[in-house]
C-alpha cells in the first residue's frame, strides 16, 4: 500500500470511528413542569414521538429525566428539580410553564433550555427578543396571554346577558398577572365585572365557593399547567356549581369544562422535540428564535352545554374547529 492509499485508509477508519461514536452517544434530556404526571402524559407521548422520528429512543440512546412539583406553582420544589438536573449534568432541560422555566433558568445559564410552552418569554426576561434569544434559552411561545381577553369575549358570547364574571388563577405562576391584565381590558370593553379567585395550593372548591358566593354568571380560567392538571377537578366542579367555565387549554374541554381557546398544545410538543434535536446536533439555543403557533383551536363540548343548560351560538358554533358531542 503506498502513502496515499495509507493516509486514506486511516482517514476512511478516523471518520467511520466518529460517525459510530456519534451514533452510539447516549443523551439525557431533563422535562420539568408543574403539572402532575397524570396530566402531561398525552403531550409527553407526542414529545417523545417526535425524538424518536429525530433517531432518539428511550433505553438506546436517551433517557428522559422526568420532574413535576407536588403542588401547583411549588417555586421551590421546582428549583431544587432543576439544581438536580443540572448536577446530573443533562443534555438539554425542556420545560413546561413559565414557573418550570424561570426554575430552570436560575439553575443554569450553560444547559441549553427548550421551552414548549410558555406564555411571554420575552416579558419574563427568558429572552433578548423573539428572533435572537442570545442566551440558554429557546423555543415555543403560546401567546396565551394575549388570549385571555379573548377568552372572555369568547365567553361573553355564549352568555350575552353577563354582567359578572370569575377568573381562577394560580399566584404561584407569575405570568398569570400579565393573562389577568388581558382580561380586564377586555372586561372594560365588555362591560363585564371581574371577580378574581386565586388557587392556592390546588384548592379548587374554595375557588369555586368563592365565586358562587360573588354570583358570578361564568368564569374563565387562566391558562396554567396547573389547571391541565386539575382539568377533571374543575370538569366535576363547573357541574356541581353549574357554571359556565371557558378555558385557554382544550385539555380541560376534553375533560368536561364547556370551551376553549387555545393553540395545540401537543403541536407546541412536537416543535420541542425539534429544537431539542437541532441543539444536540450541534445548533445554539441563543441563534435559534423562539416560534409560535401556527394555528388557534376553538374546541366546544355540547354535551356539557346541555348539562349546564347553555345554548352555543350558531355564530360561535361556525367558528369552532372542533366539537365534543
Amino acid at each position: 500500500m503506498n502513502r496515499r492509499h495509507f493516509l486514506l485508509a486511516a482517514l476512511s477508519l478516523t471518520l467511520g470511528i466518529k460517525v459510530v461514536q456519534a451514533q452510539a452517544r447516549h443523551y439525557r434530556i431533563g422535562y420539568l413542569t408543574s403539572a402532575t404526571p397524570d396530566a402531561y402524559n398525552p403531550t409527553l407521548d407526542v414529545f417523545i414521538a417526535a425524538l424518536a422520528q429525530h433517531g432518539y429512543e428511550q433505553g438506546r440512546n436517551l433517557t428522559l429525566v422526568q420532574r413535576w412539583s407536588g403542588s401547583p406553582g411549588a417555586t421551590l420544589e421546582l428549583e431544587k428539580h432543576a439544581a438536580e438536573m443540572v448536577d446530573l449534568p443533562v443534555d438539554a432541560v425542556v420545560t413546561w410553564g413559565t414557573p418550570a422555566t424561570a426554575a430552570a433558568q436560575k439553575a443554569t445559564r450553560r444547559i441549553p433550555i427548550v421551552m414548549a410552552n410558555s406564555a411571554d418569554p420575552l416579558g419574563s426576561k427568558f429572552v433578548q427578543s423573539l428572533a435572537r434569544p442570545g442566551g440558554n434559552i429557546t423555543g415555543v411561545s403560546s401567546l396565551s396571554t394575549d388570549l385571555s381577553g379573548k377568552v372572555l369575549s369568547l365567553l361573553k358570547e355564549i352568555i350575552p346577558g353577563a354582567t359578572r364574571i370569575g377568573v381562577f388563577r394560580n399566584p404561584g405562576n407569575p405570568v398569570t398577572k400579565r393573562h389577568l391584565q388581558s382580561a380586564e381590558r377586555s372586561a372594560k370593553t365588555l362591560g363585564v365585572e371581574l371577580t378574581v379567585a386565586e388557587v392556592r395550593g390546588g384548592d379548587l372548591p374554595a375557588a369555586f365557593a368563592k365565586l358562587s358566593e360573588a354570583s358570578v354568571q361564568g368564569a374563565i380560567a387562566l391558562a396554567d399547567p396547573a389547571f391541565v392538571s386539575q382539568r377533571l377537578e374543575f370538569a366535576t366542579l363547573l357541574l356541581r356549581h353549574r357554571l359556565p367555565v371557558a378555558f385557554q387549554r382544550s385539555e380541560n374541554v376534553d375533560a368536561g369544562g364547556l370551551i376553549s381557546y387555545s393553540a395545540d398544545l401537543r403541536e407546541q410538543f412536537r416543535l420541542a422535540a425539534g429544537y431539542v434535536h437541532r441543539i444536540l446536533q450541534g445548533a445554539s439555543p441563543g441563534d435559534l428564535p423562539i416560534v409560535q403557533p401556527a394555528k388557534v383551536e376553538l374546541v366546544a363540548n355540547l354535551k356539557t352545554a346541555r348539562a349546564l343548560g347553555v345554548t352555543i351560538p350558531q355564530a360561535v358554533l361556525l367558528r369552532v374547529d372542533r366539537v365534543i358531542q
